[in-house]
Protein backbone atom coordinates (compact mmCIF):
# COMPACT_ATOMS: atom_id res chain seq x y z
CA UNK A 1 0.00 0.00 0.00
CA UNK A 2 1.41 3.46 -0.76
CA UNK A 3 1.92 5.97 1.86
CA UNK A 4 -1.09 7.61 2.56
CA UNK A 5 -1.46 10.99 4.95
CA UNK A 6 -4.63 11.48 7.30
CA UNK A 7 -6.72 14.11 4.81
CA UNK A 8 -6.83 11.43 2.59
CA UNK A 9 -8.32 9.30 5.05
CA UNK A 10 -10.53 11.24 6.08
CA UNK A 11 -11.46 12.06 2.48
CA UNK A 12 -12.22 8.20 1.60
CA UNK A 13 -14.16 7.95 4.92
CA UNK A 14 -16.66 10.22 4.25
CA UNK A 15 -16.89 9.19 0.47
CA UNK A 16 -17.04 5.79 1.87
CA UNK A 17 -14.37 3.96 -0.14
CA UNK A 18 -12.83 3.38 3.38
CA UNK A 19 -15.24 2.23 6.86
CA UNK A 20 -14.51 2.05 9.97
CA UNK A 21 -14.74 -1.19 12.01
CA UNK A 22 -14.33 -2.57 15.62
CA UNK A 23 -11.22 -3.11 18.03
CA UNK A 24 -8.73 -5.46 17.69
CA UNK A 25 -9.85 -8.43 19.03
CA UNK A 26 -7.35 -8.53 22.00
CA UNK A 27 -7.96 -5.09 23.14
CA UNK A 28 -9.37 -4.72 26.42
CA UNK A 29 -8.89 -1.39 27.61
CA UNK A 30 -12.01 0.23 28.59
CA UNK A 31 -10.79 3.48 26.31
CA UNK A 32 -10.71 1.28 22.75
CA UNK A 33 -14.32 2.19 23.28
CA UNK A 34 -13.66 5.46 21.55
CA UNK A 35 -11.59 4.37 18.97
CA UNK A 36 -12.34 2.19 15.48
CA UNK A 37 -10.20 1.05 13.31
CA UNK A 38 -10.25 1.65 9.83
CA UNK A 39 -10.44 -0.76 6.86
CA UNK A 40 -9.42 0.29 3.10
CA UNK A 41 -11.88 -0.44 -0.01
CA UNK A 42 -10.51 -4.14 -0.06
CA UNK A 43 -11.11 -4.63 4.00
CA UNK A 44 -7.46 -4.60 4.60
CA UNK A 45 -6.98 -2.96 8.22
CA UNK A 46 -4.93 0.75 7.86
CA UNK A 47 -2.69 1.48 10.35
CA UNK A 48 -4.79 4.51 11.61
CA UNK A 49 -7.92 4.59 13.64
CA UNK A 50 -10.74 7.54 14.16
CA UNK A 51 -11.57 8.84 17.20
CA UNK A 52 -15.61 8.70 17.55
CA UNK A 53 -16.03 11.60 19.59
CA UNK A 54 -13.91 14.32 18.20
CA UNK A 55 -13.50 12.55 14.86
CA UNK A 56 -9.96 12.86 14.50
CA UNK A 57 -7.42 10.34 12.67
CA UNK A 58 -4.39 8.91 14.85
CA UNK A 59 -1.51 6.41 13.33
CA UNK A 60 -1.73 3.26 14.95
CA UNK A 61 -0.27 -0.16 14.41
CA UNK A 62 0.11 -2.87 17.48
CA UNK A 63 3.83 -3.54 16.22
CA UNK A 64 5.30 -0.56 15.32
CA UNK A 65 3.58 1.99 17.42
CA UNK A 66 1.47 0.85 19.82
CA UNK A 67 -1.70 2.36 21.99
CA UNK A 68 0.03 5.15 24.33
CA UNK A 69 -1.05 7.80 21.52
CA UNK A 70 -4.64 6.76 21.60
CA UNK A 71 -4.26 6.46 25.70
CA UNK A 72 -3.40 9.69 25.97
CA UNK A 73 -5.78 11.06 23.54
CA UNK A 74 -8.44 9.31 25.20
CA UNK A 75 -7.47 10.73 28.86
CA UNK A 76 -7.09 14.01 27.75
CA UNK A 77 -10.39 14.25 25.82
CA UNK A 78 -11.99 13.18 28.95
CA UNK A 79 -10.06 16.47 31.08
CA UNK A 80 -11.17 18.57 28.27
CA UNK A 81 -14.37 18.09 26.22
CA UNK A 82 -14.86 18.96 22.96
CA UNK A 83 -16.64 22.46 22.32
CA UNK A 84 -18.82 23.14 19.78
CA UNK A 85 -19.64 25.92 18.18
CA UNK A 86 -23.79 26.37 17.98
CA UNK A 87 -24.27 29.31 14.94
CA UNK A 88 -28.29 30.43 14.83
CA UNK A 89 -29.20 32.64 11.60
CA UNK A 90 -31.50 35.33 11.44
CA UNK A 91 -32.76 36.69 8.45
CA UNK A 92 -33.72 40.65 9.07
CA UNK A 93 -36.02 42.14 6.56
CA UNK A 94 -35.28 42.93 3.31
CA UNK A 95 -35.10 46.35 3.38
CA UNK A 96 -32.11 46.65 5.30
CA UNK A 97 -30.32 43.50 3.28
CA UNK A 98 -28.83 41.76 6.49
CA UNK A 99 -28.02 38.65 8.46
CA UNK A 100 -26.98 38.63 12.48
CA UNK A 101 -25.60 35.55 13.00
CA UNK A 102 -25.50 34.31 16.66
CA UNK A 103 -22.44 32.15 17.41
CA UNK A 104 -22.55 30.42 21.16
CA UNK A 105 -20.37 27.32 22.38
CA UNK A 106 -21.59 24.15 24.00
CA UNK A 107 -19.92 21.33 25.36
CA UNK A 108 -20.89 17.82 25.57
CA UNK A 109 -18.79 14.97 27.38
CA UNK A 110 -18.08 11.53 25.95
CA UNK A 111 -19.33 9.21 28.91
Amino acid sequence: MSVIDKDSIKKKLDSGEFKSCDKPTGASAGWWQSFKRIQDGKENIIPFVTCIQCKTILSYDAQKTGSKTLKLHYENFKIRPVIAPKITTHFTSQKYDKVSIHCEYWSYGHE
